[in-house]
């Protein structure tokens, strides 16, 4: 005992023992359990939550790629569609161009019987007309006779 005196360590020394495991009992009790139990919670929830995402982001590909493929048959009814489209307008285009030149063919023959008409009235009254400009310019020119 006169080594613990000589060291400083008198009778108090086993209450402080005391003290300390006591301490240190309610602390792991009190403090420590249930932050050990909430971590061990949370470790499960995540765990879980990581299984979930996983399978969403399965499931989410999944859907992607039918999405993909839904787009590609869309795309593609699409182009036929147009494809269609185009060959009604070109073959539209070609119908109302003939109708339209044959509108044009008809109007000129009506325009080239026209002329031949006035080529016709032309033809009989020309003599009549050149007697008339004849009589016409020797009254101008010689007076009147």
């Amino acid at each position: 005992m006169s080594l613990l005196e000589a060291l400083g360590i008198d009778h108090t020394v086993l209450y402080q023992l005391l003290i300390a495991i006591f301490t240190f009992v309610s602390v792991t009790l009190v403090v420590f359990k249930p932050f050990q139990n909430s971590l061990l919670i949370r470790l499960q929830n995540t765990e879980g939550s990581t299984d979930n995402v996983d399978s969403l982001i399965k499931k989410k590909d999944l859907i992607d790629m039918a999405y993909i493929e839904k787009t590609k048959e869309l795309n593609q009814k699409i182009i036929g569609i147009f494809e269609e489209q185009t060959v009604i307008a070109k073959k539209s285009s070609e119908v109302s161009l003939k109708n339209t030149q044959k509108q044009i063919e008809a109007e000129q023959s009506k325009l080239a019987e026209k002329i031949q008409i006035a080529k016709n009235e032309f033809s009989q009254h020309k003599e009549a007309i050149s007697k008339e400009l004849a009589e016409q310019v020797k009254i101008k020119l010689l007076g009147k006779i």
